[in-house]
């Protein structure tokens, strides 16, 4: 699986959108020393009118995957309100289409908040998402497995309306868990490291057959990086397994002494 816990940079992450505001900060963590946070550092405040993601590097998907990360938010909520109503919040979002379009992904257990819609609202009436009041931080998991054999991306989006701003959203310790395929038939030799710039290595990959039937499989192994240029590549890998040459031997057996 793939975990970022945000202690070693961006990691290949990017964001963007109007009003973005999303770097790593140390106000406030779930572990180590740092955490993705969207909002002033001197103000702890969000700006007005924003539509800010955070997107993760393209992966493959195997069967049964499953994303979660651990998340702080205070937003603008409606307090008045006798239900989770907000005004400003955050969801998530996935593309198939190698970030042409997003679809709304909802949580297990579903968004705890819906939004308080109008004119200025970040989307319409009703809409799940995070939202709160800072009350601490809280594991989120979203099942991907409609998504199997798939390459998406995905991210994080924050939304406000034209007024009131609070603290913001924190997310910490992404966690990516693809469910190991049927048929395990390769292996890098790492998964992570370190490169002084300039410089170069070589990645071994490991292919083996053993207990496959015959057949064609592809893959994709995406490599990703911190350069601002080329932060994700992708490999393509095939493997082909044909059945094993057979020998028979044909004998005969003398059954008549004569």
């Amino acid at each position: 699986h793939r975990t970022d816990d945000v202690e070693a940079g961006a990691n290949g992450m990017i964001h963007g959108g109007a009003g973005d505001n999303w770097h790593i900060a140390t106000n406030r963590v779930w572990s180590g020393a740092h955490a993705w946070y969207n909002g002033n550092d001197t103000t702890r405040l969000y700006a007005s009118s924003m539509h800010a993601t955070l997107q993760l590097p393209p992966v493959a998907l195997f069967t049964n995957a499953s994303f979660s990360f651990q998340h702080w938010i205070a937003s603008e909520v409606d307090n008045n309100a006798p239900d989770t109503w907000c005004w400003d919040g955050g969801i998530v979002e996935i593309s198939t289409n190698a970030g042409a379009s997003y679809t709304t992904l909802t949580p297990v257990g579903g968004y705890p908040y819906r939004i308080r819609g109008w004119s200025a609202s970040p989307w319409t009436d009703g809409t799940p998402c995070f939202a709160g009041n800072g009350q601490g931080w809280t594991n989120v998991v979203f099942d991907l497995s409609a998504y199997g054999s798939q390459t998406v991306i995905l991210r994080l989006h924050f939304g406000s309306d034209d007024n009131t701003e609070r603290e913001g959203w924190y997310a910490d310790d992404f966690t990516l868990t693809p469910a190991a395929p049927a048929e395990a038939w390769f292996q890098p030799a790492a998964t992570n490291g370190v490169l002084p710039a300039g410089s170069a290595t070589n990645l071994a990959i490991v292919f083996t057959a053993t207990n496959l039937l015959t057949g064609d499989r592809a893959a994709t192994l995406w490599l990703t990086n911190n350069c601002p240029f080329t932060p994700n590549r992708a490999i393509p890998l095939a493997l082909q397994v044909r059945s094993p040459a057979q020998v028979i031997i044909v004998g005969a057996a003398q059954t008549n002494p004569n």
